[in-house]
């Protein structure tokens, strides 16, 4: 008597499914938590927070988290239930191609944040993204992810895997059969072609590639949000300390925090107020005053280089003046060449002064509105390379030396297979990282819960038992 072979293949199946589990209910717990907390994120960014770039990327990564946590991995639940008996070749094509997409598509939108967060943080002169930018953005994000995605249409499919099972013949006799199963990874006319390799290749140059710019441009934002953290801190510390002062004695550290300097040791390198006529042509300052024919205004120019704290490089200030300096009163015609230094020296002062202080504005803005954001979209960009490298190590790992994987046992097939959808992690833990830093998502939360607590309390009270 024959065998039944699809019958075969299904119990061979059951058991697979068993030494899967593990793994089945790793993805069934990220799909519950990640439909909850994705659905909890977009209705609250949707409804309780005010429009802003911050609030339209964080709506796009919602609704492709709801979308992968609908699709994507339901179809990876599956594919793990029925891993030697995956025959529908068609859902297999596009529930993979929409894996792909969807994690791509989550992967580029962490890196179009990234450019934003750079352009508010460290260019805020330059052109900083709109809403409708960010809009704009996202939405060339998903069609770029459709379009880079997809040749996986034509890489994935479904492969054949031959496997034996002991068959009990009459007379307690038994053999071992062949059986035919199907697994839903990559088409069999595909594996070992140079097409298949070249794909994989461009996928994890890519994957790579955005996690090293991602690094880069967080590093310059680090940078640079250092530097306004230092300034700050010194200003204030300039300021506690001139207050701190005997009134009326000759206090050098009072005069540079009137004149907007910040740092404790200025005095150091910037001269007093009244200087030396002899020292005019060092190479500190410059100071040129001319007069032409025909012409009734003085040209200053006043060229200073002040050399940074903290190993930043050395910049130059300067400074034009074309107006009438009689009537600013910066200096007088009439005055002799001493007092015109002086006046000179005064005009530096007041030239710092007021660069220090847009400095200083900058920073103060940049560190109460922008440094929160910014601590969550590092977190999530983080996250997202720490969760990638294991899909990454895997793919490598297959793509070097498939018998490596056949060849493993079952506790570590299973740590692979686990290892091998972690970059899921990035589409569900996103919620947790709002929660953790994101104070007004914090608050409007439990404003939620509050008030279905509430309503849930007003029914009960209204229909008693």
């Amino acid at each position: 008597m024959e065998p039944d072979m699809m019958q075969l293949m299904y119990d061979l199946n059951k058991e697979e499914a068993l030494k899967r589990l593990p793994v089945i209910l790793f993805l069934a717990i990220l799909c519950l938590f990640g439909i909850t907390s994705n659905l909890h994120v977009w209705y609250i960014y949707k409804y309780h927070f005010k429009s802003s770039t911050y609030r339209v990327f964080v709506l796009f990564m919602a609704m492709i988290d709801i979308v992968c946590c609908f699709v994507a991995i339901p179809f990876e639940f599956v594919d793990e239930l029925f891993a030697l008996a995956y025959t529908d070749l068609i859902s297999c094509k596009i529930f993979r191609f929409l894996s792909t997409c969807i994690n791509m598509a989550s992967v580029f939108m962490l890196v179009i944040i990234a450019f934003e967060r750079y352009g508010k943080v460290c260019t805020p002169d330059g052109n900083v993204m709109s809403e409708t930018s960010a809009t704009f953005s996202s939405t060339i994000v998903l069609i770029a992810s459709v379009v880079f995605t997809f040749p996986a249409i034509y890489v994935y499919g479904r492969k054949t895997i031959m496997t034996t099972s002991e068959v009990v013949n009459y007379g307690n006799s038994s053999s071992n059969v062949s059986v035919i199963g199907y697994d839903c990874t990559w088409g069999n006319n595909i594996e070992d072609t140079l097409y298949f390799r070249c794909y994989h290749t461009w996928i994890l140059m890519t994957i790579i590639g955005c996690m090293v710019v991602l690094a880069v441009i967080y590093s310059l934002i680090w940078s640079t949000l250092r530097r306004n953290l230092i300034l700050t801190r010194n200003y204030a510390m300039c300021h506690t300390r001139s207050s701190s002062l005997v009134p009326g004695e000759n206090n050098d550290e009072a005069t540079r925090c009137k004149h907007g300097a910040v740092h404790p040791k200025e005095s150091e390198r910037i001269p007093n107020h009244t200087i030396d006529p002899t020292q005019v042509n060092k190479k500190d300052t410059t100071i040129s005053n001319g007069k032409t024919d025909g012409d009734s205004d003085e040209n200053l120019e006043i060229n200073s280089e002040i050399n940074k704290q903290n190993g930043e490089t050395a910049s130059s200030i300067s400074i034009d003046v074309d107006d009438n300096l009689a009537t600013l009163g910066i200096c007088n015609r009439s005055q002799d060449i001493s007092n015109d230094r002086k006046y000179s020296v005064e005009y530096y002062y007041s030239a710092k002064a007021q660069l220090l202080r847009e400095k200083l504005r900058h920073a103060e803005t940049v560190n109460e509105r922008e440094l929160p954001v910014t601590k969550v979209t590092f977190s999530l960009s983080l996250l997202c390379i720490v969760f990638c490298l294991p899909y990454i190590v895997c793919l490598i790992t297959y793509l070097s030396n498939d018998a490596y994987v056949v060849a493993m046992s079952t506790h570590e097939h299973m740590f692979y297979l686990i290892c091998f959808r972690l970059y899921l992690v990035n589409n569900v833990i996103k919620s947790i990282v709002y929660g953790c830093l994101d104070r007004e998502f914090r608050k409007n939360l439990a404003k939620l819960y509050r008030s279905v607590f509430d309503g849930c309390k007003n029914f009960v009270s209204r229909n008693p038992k």
